[in-house]
């Protein structure tokens, strides 16, 4: 306690999140133009903007000297906006004792880079929310991932461009929202996220927790790892008596790999059985998280952990 911080501070025109970047266990640090940390940031609706901050090597001696660089790249359209999630209109305890007559929606925050970028034989792996129209015109909230590779030369000029990219979508009914990238050196693992339904007999319709393998390219299912038991009931998404609104879902989701194991861990929110796990005063909601193997097939054994 008490020691000093250096600290270089950017300033980057407009309103958009800017998500660092994590190298996956063994995938090495930047070393070149004195040490480069790359992020990345949703700036428009058909751009991603890759940030290059360089000679990092200097922010203790001179925090001053570090110097930052930033280049726009096209790619699909995506929309820069999200929807409100629905849930089955299931309403609970706290939502009744404040005249509240429908379950609430979930708010999906905004169309940006909520989680970590992830850094993976030199590529940037990263994915956002963004709303949609399924077939039957229900307004939903799926996914866009992109991969993208930075260069930045030793005349520091800095170029990227898209090495693959498209969109996770869930069958009519199913919205998704606070997707986490976790992927190995060779790009191989898995997007999380919290999924959701407002039929309550749909698998994951209450919402959970739930992956999709990766490898270059989402594959196979969506399997629901943590399953919801109810919908969401909490204090604060149950202002006023009359239909349910728009209520807050944490901030993000996250995932990692162990560099030991290889394992991936993902943590996303959902709401767990009240008999396993009592709500709180205040809410219903927890976190569940998700361990799968190196392999990327066999998902398990997954660890449930309630938080308020």
């Amino acid at each position: 306690m008490g020691e000093s911080l250096n600290i270089a501070r950017f300033l980057l025109s407009g309103d958009s999140f800017v998500q660092p970047s994590v190298p996956a266990p063994h995938e090495p640090f930047e070393t070149a133009n004195g040490g480069t940390e790359y992020l990345m940031r949703a700036t428009s609706s058909n751009l991603v903007s890759v940030v290059a901050i360089y000679n990092t090597r200097e922010i203790d001696r001179s925090p001053g000297s570090l110097r930052i660089s930033n280049v726009d790249v096209p790619t699909e359209p995506y929309e820069k906006m999200v929807v409100p999630s629905a849930q089955p209109d299931i309403v609970g305890p706290t939502c009744k004792s404040q005249g509240v007559t429908s379950a609430p929606s979930l708010d999906a925050d905004f169309s940006e880079f909520q989680a970590t970028i992830q850094k993976a034989g030199g590529n940037l792996y990263g994915v956002l929310p963004l709303a949609s129209t399924n077939g039957n015109g229900f307004s939903r909230n799926v996914l866009a991932w992109f991969i993208l590779r930075p260069r930045l030369t030793n005349s520091l000029s800095l170029t990227a461009n898209i090495v693959a990219q498209g969109y996770v979508v869930p069958s009519d009914g199913y919205s998704l929202i606070y997707p986490a990238f976790a992927v190995n050196k060779a790009g191989t693992g898995l997007i999380g996220f919290t999924i959701s339904n407002p039929d309550a007999n749909a698998p994951g319709g209450f919402p959970s927790a739930a992956v999709i393998e990766f490898a270059g390219f989402p594959r196979g299912n969506i399997i629901v790892t943590g399953q919801g038991a109810t919908s969401y009931d909490a204090r604060g998404a149950c202002l006023r008596p009359g239909p349910g609104g728009v209520a807050s879902w944490g901030d993000y989701g996250a995932a990692t790999v162990d560099a030991a194991t290889g394992f991936f861990y993902l943590a996303n929110e959902y709401i767990p059985d009240p008999t396993v796990f009592p709500r709180s005063e205040n809410g219903n909601w927890g976190t569940f998280i998700t361990q799968v193997a190196a392999a990327g097939r066999s998902v398990g054994p997954p660890r449930e952990s309630e938080g308020h």
